[in-house]
C-alpha cells in the first residue's frame, strides 16, 4: 500500500504503482503525520537506531 498526502503531485508515482498491482491510498494532510509517525515507530522498533525528526 503506497499512502500519498492529498495535496502532493504524485500522479506518476500512483499511477506507476497501480500498474505494479500496488494498491494507492489519498489521504489529507491532517491524517497523513500520524500514519507516517506510527509508521516510523514501528520501523525503529523492528530495527532500532536513533535519529531524531529532522
Amino acid at each position: 500500500m503506497l499512502i500519498i498526502e492529498t495535496g502532493q503531485p504524485a500522479t506518476f508515482l500512483a499511477a506507476e504503482a497501480e500498474l505494479l498491482g500496488i494498491g494507492v491510498l489519498r489521504v489529507p494532510a491532517d491524517k497523513f503525520q500520524p500514519i507516517v509517525d506510527e509508521a516510523q515507530s514501528a520501523f525503529r522498533m523492528q530495527f532500532g537506531g536513533g535519529g531524531g525528526r529532522r
